[in-house]
């Protein structure tokens, strides 16, 4: 499963969730996980693409 999540949303919701919302901001925008170390938008694309 991707991450924790509690509000309703099954790994399909939250995937969907990730490509439609934040995947759309531009490559440069700063991403600051609830885990991990800060990113940019770019760096999670080739995760989540």
């Amino acid at each position: 499963m991707v991450g924790v999540t509690f509000q309703h949303g099954d790994e399909i919701e939250i995937l969907k969730s990730i490509k439609n919302k934040l995947l759309r901001l531009p490559e440069d925008t700063l991403v600051y996980p609830g885990h991990g170390d800060a990113g940019i938008i770019v760096e999670e694309k080739e995760v989540y693409e």
